[in-house]
């Protein structure tokens, strides 16, 4: 089972980060401050890729883009902040688990941005993308013949938001009625 927790600023030992990506390939304020500690590595890697507008379902990996930072970056598309709802938030978070979950690493973490014209707050967005990628890392194994060792060696995701301690609370009390 995918151990999820929730923090207010990624930790050094995440070495494999995903962040959601608004449509037109724009970069929220979390988004930027990440970009910046990568060196203009994230800005570099959208101009490259003309194909990744920030739709929903994109994704586009950055790999290694700096020697002392994280060894991964999957840009994740939510699409149009204007008409996002909390469900497609849930898709972006399990594209994010299924990306990260494919490179091996043991820890990943999940930035969810605040964008300015957003329809939905951010600590329920993150919330809800906290429950897509649990949910996208659920095995149901009780009744095979045969267990199959486990396709990804992600055991933990941080959910990377402002107000942390509240969003940790609330995703509680959603996940025991879930």
């Amino acid at each position: 089972m995918l151990k999820i927790s929730f923090a207010t600023a990624r930790s050094a030992k995440n070495k494999a980060i995903a962040l959601t990506v608004a449509k037109g390939a724009k970069l929220g304020p979390e988004g930027k401050k990440l970009d910046k500690a990568v060196g203009g590595a994230i800005a570099r890697g959208l101009k490259g890729a003309a194909s990744f507008k920030g739709k929903e379902g994109q994704t586009l990996l950055l790999r290694a883009p700096t020697k002392s930072g994280p060894s991964l970056i999957a840009l994740v598309g939510v699409g149009d902040v204007k008409e996002i709802g909390l469900v497609d938030y849930e898709k972006a978070g399990g594209t994010a688990y299924a990306t990260l979950a494919k490179d091996g690493v043991g820890e990943g973490a999940l930035i969810v941005d605040n964008y300015k014209d957003a329809v939905c707050p951010v600590a329920d967005a993150a919330m809800h993308a906290a429950l897509g990628a649990q949910l996208a890392a659920y095995r149901f194994d009780k009744y095979r013949t045969k267990t199959k060792p486990p396709v990804s060696k992600l055991k933990a995701m941080t959910c990377v938001v402002a107000g942390a301690a509240e969003v940790k609370k609330a995703y509680g009390e959603m996940q025991s009625t879930a």
